[in-house]
C-alpha cells in the first residue's frame, strides 16, 4: 500500500523593529497540496490461500490552503518577555473551504541571568489526517484531506517549564510540563479490513484525544565531550463513542517512557566520534480476542502482566475482562537502539570562499536489535488456532555521508 503527500508552498516574511526590544513579524504563505490517500497491489495468492490482495485505489485529491500571520515580541525590562501571535488559515477545494483563527500567547519571566520559567499557549488546525486502523490485522496508514464530512483537526495546547544554565551556559537544562486537547480524531471503524477505496469516509469513525507528560533535557554546548540527555514520560488518550464500549485506550503512537542519549567526542581538530542511544516503551495495538495469548515467558510480547488492560485508563480494571475490548489493549515489546558514527571534517580557503567538507561514517542498529514494526495475525499450522506474531523491521545499516559547503 501506498499513501503520500506532494506539497507546493510559497511564502513571504517581513520583519520590522521598533527598537531593539520591540519586534514584529508577519507575512503570508500559500500551499498547493496533492494527497494521494491509497493505492493497493499485492501478487496473486496460491491457489490453497483463503485470502488475497485486491489491487484498488484512490484517486488523487488536490487543495489550496492560505494563511496570514502576524506576530509581536517584546521584552519588558530585563526580567520579562512576551509574545503575541495570531494566524488566520483559509483552507479551500471544490464545494469545501475552512476558516481558522489561531492564537498563541507566551510569557517569560528571568529569575536571573541563567533561570528563566515560561509559559505557553497555541491553538493550531490540520487539515490533512493520518487515519489509522485500530485492528492488528490491518495496519494501515491513510492520508486523506479535510472535506464536508472530515472536519480539520484541532489542538489546544499549554505548557510550562522551567530553564537553567550551569558553568557559564557550558551546560544548559530544562524541565517542560504540558496538557493537550485535540478534536475531530479519526480512525477506520467496522469490520477487520477496511475498504480502501473512493468511499472511504463511509469506514471512518470520529472523535476526540488529550495527551499530557513532562519532559527533562539535558544539554553540554562546549568542550571536547558535548551531547544531551532528553527524557519523556507521556500519556496519550483517544475516546471514540462507537468504538471500545466508548471507553477510553490509549492513542497509537502513546509510548510512556522515551529516553534519548547522544554523545560526541572530538578526538583532535578533523576527526570526531559520535553515538546515539535510543530506548521507548512499544506503542499500542489492537489484539482481537480470539487470538491465542501466549503465556508470559513464551513471547516477550505478552511478559508484563496488565499490558491488555484496556478499559478506561487502566484503573480498577480486571485484566481478565478486557481482552474482549480491541481498542489498543496491547504494545508492542519495548525499543531500543545504539547508533555509532565518525566524522572527519576539513576547511580550507578558496579565493575569498571557504570551503567546508565532511564525511560521516555511521552504523544504524549497532547490535542488531530486532525491533518490532507491527504484529499480525496468523493461523498456527498445529494448532489451526489465531496466533500473534511481531514484525522485526530494520537491522544494522551502515552509511557514508559527504557534505560540501561554501
Amino acid at each position: 500500500m501506498y499513501s503520500g503527500i506532494r506539497d507546493i508552498n510559497a511564502k513571504t516574511n517581513l520583519t520590522y523593529y521598533l527598537s531593539p526590544e520591540h519586534k514584529i513579524s508577519g507575512g503570508a504563505d500559500y500551499l498547493y497540496q496533492t494527497l494521494y490517500p491509497a493505492s493497493l497491489s499485492g501478487k496473486i495468492p496460491p491457489t490453497d490461500s483463503a485470502s488475497g490482495i485486491i489491487a484498488a485505489d484512490i484517486p488523487p485529491k488536490t487543495a489550496g490552503r492560505l494563511a496570514v500571520y502576524a506576530s509581536d515580541e517584546m521584552k519588558f525590562g530585563r526580567r520579562w518577555q512576551l509574545y503575541l501571535g495570531l494566524r488566520a488559515p483559509f483552507y479551500f477545494k471544490p464545494g469545501v473551504h475552512y476558516f481558522n483563527i489561531e492564537p498563541r500567547l507566551s510569557l517569560l519571566y528571568a529569575i536571573d541571568p541563567t533561570t528563566s520559567v515560561k509559559i505557553s499557549y497555541t491553538n493550531v488546525h490540520q487539515y490533512i489526517h493520518l487515519v489509522q486502523s485500530y485492528n492488528s490485522s490491518f495496519p494501515a496508514e491513510i492520508w486523506i484531506g479535510s472535506s464536508n464530512n472530515v472536519r480539520p483537526q484541532a489542538s489546544n495546547e499549554v505548557t510550562a517549564g522551567v530553564y537553567k544554565n550551569f558553568s557559564e551556559n557550558i551546560f544548559q537544562t530544562s524541565l517542560e510540563v504540558y496538557y493537550r486537547r485535540l478534536q475531530n480524531q479519526l480512525l477506520f471503524g467496522g469490520g477487520t479490513t477496511p475498504a480502501i477505496d473512493n468511499n472511504i469516509e463511509s469506514e471512518l469513525i470520529f472523535g476526540k484525544g488529550w495527551s499530557y507528560g513532562a519532559e527533562l533535557f539535558v544539554r553540554k554546548n562546549r568542550g571536547r565531550w558535548t551531547g544531551w540527555l532528553s527524557y519523556s514520560f507521556a500519556y496519550a488518550w483517544q475516546h471514540f463513542d462507537s468504538l471500545n464500549l466508548g471507553k477510553t485506550f490509549p492513542f497509537a503512537y502513546d509510548r510512556r517512557n522515551m529516553l534519548d542519549i547522544s554523545a560526541s567526542y572530538a578526538i583532535s581538530k578533523h576527526w570526531s566520534i559520535a553515538a546515539n542511544l535510543f530506548v521507548a516503551s512499544g506503542r499500542a495495538f489492537s489484539l482481537e480476542s480470539d487470538t491465542i495469548i501466549v503465556s508470559p515467558g513464551d513471547n516477550p510480547l505478552y511478559n508484563n502482566r496488565g499490558r491488555g488492560r484496556a478499559l478506561g485508563r487502566g484503573r480498577n480494571q480486571d485484566s481478565t475482562t478486557s481482552f474482549g475490548i480491541t481498542a489498543d489493549n496491547y504494545r508492542l515489546s519495548p525499543y531500543n537502539r545504539l547508533d555509532l558514527s565518525v566524522h572527519y571534517k576539513k576547511s580550507r580557503t578558496v579565493g575569498r570562499r571557504v570551503l567546508e567538507t565532511e564525511w560521516i561514517f555511521s552504523v544504524y542498529n549497532v547490535y542488531a536489535r530486532q525491533n518490532s514494526s507491527f504484529v499480525y495475525r496468523t493461523i498456527n499450522p498445529a494448532t489451526r488456532q489465531v496466533v500473534a506474531k511481531e514484525v522485526p523491521f530494520i537491522p544494522v545499516i551502515p552509511s557514508i555521508t559527504y557534505t560540501l559547503k561554501f
